[in-house]
């Protein structure tokens, strides 16, 4: 699990995409919200992470995660994904 530490660090960090830093999300990149290892989580604001949960814009938001430097591992057409850093 991501000790408090690490937690401060990531959210302090801002938003992966927009840099916003006034109120944040952690996503788990692998879906599975058990998993709370630092490699599993990314600082997003509200909007994009609500983007990256909406049918109609997760395919944008996925390129720019890509653009961003996240690899990303395409499971299926939905781009339920598993990003790597």
């Amino acid at each position: 699990n991501i000790t408090p530490e690490v937690y401060y660090k990531r959210i302090s960090e801002g938003c992966v995409l927009c840099k916003f830093r006034d109120v944040l999300d952690l996503h788990h990149l692998d879906g599975n919200k058990q998993n709370n290892s630092e490699e599993n989580l990314i600082p997003l604001c509200p909007n994009h992470h609500r983007m990256f949960h909406h049918t109609d814009f997760k395919k944008d938001v996925v390129q720019e995660l890509a653009n961003n430097g996240f690899k990303i591992k395409e499971q299926d057409s939905h781009y339920d994904s598993v990003f790597l850093k």
